[in-house]
């Protein structure tokens, strides 16, 4: 019989019991891996952790590799039920879409610190994800700014996607300690000082008629 389990129709009790448990796999590997990194990983401890058998936990990941991946890819989907947008779009709501995301980053815990750790390591989140990012900022500053050329929506666009990025999130609040709802006020601040004078007319690149 179907019934009704956060307001998703169809979910039955043996479906609810699954998704505890793979929840509780993957809480647990994140502690884990926050802890301790991923050098002396031990899925033993990551069961005992989680309150399974060694075997339930490769009934889900049978692989290392497959537990990183649905530990970034669970991460992602935290971000978009907690309020926040993976892919950018114009420029003029980008400081506060910024924000949203660096909040769900924080509301994560440990499941975000995890992914750090793992894209660092083994590149889960690979290059191509990044060029993909950096590609949607180059075109929102192009769409803002067509007289600027392409390599320099390319340029504003990197320095956008690295001023946002998952790595300064740590160094700012794991590694240095400001607290996560500050630093997300802060990027918004910063970004929406670049989008402003993208905006507004200003730029840092020279003009074809100056020295």
């Amino acid at each position: 019989m179907l019934i009704a389990y956060n307001g998703r129709m169809g979910t039955t009790l043996r479906d609810r019991q699954k998704r505890v448990a793979r929840e509780l796999i993957l809480q647990a590997a994140a502690d884990e891996i926050a802890e301790r990194g991923l050098e002396d990983l031990s899925l033993r401890t990551i069961a005992d952790r989680a309150g399974v058998s060694k075997r339930t936990l490769y009934n889900y990941f049978d692989s290392r590799e497959a537990l990183f991946t649905a530990i970034c890819d669970w991460s992602d989907q935290l971000t978009l039920e907690l309020g926040g947008y993976l892919a950018p779009a114009g420029l003029d709501t980008l400081p506060e879409r910024i924000q949203a995301v660096w909040r769900t980053w924080g509301a994560q815990g440990t499941v975000f610190e995890a992914v750090v750790r793992i894209s660092a390591a083994s590149g889960v989140h690979t290059a191509a994800d990044r060029r993909a990012r950096r590609r949607a900022l180059a075109a929102a500053v192009g769409a803002a700014r067509p007289d600027l050329t392409g390599e320099q929506h390319d340029a504003v666009g990197v320095l956008l996607h690295a001023i946002t990025s998952a790595p300064v999130f740590q160094r700012l609040t794991i590694e240095d300690g400001v607290e996560s709802g500050a630093a997300a006020d802060l990027v918004s601040w910063t970004v929406e000082v670049i989008r402003d004078a993208i905006e507004n007319g200003s730029d840092p690149f020279p003009k074809e008629d100056e020295p």
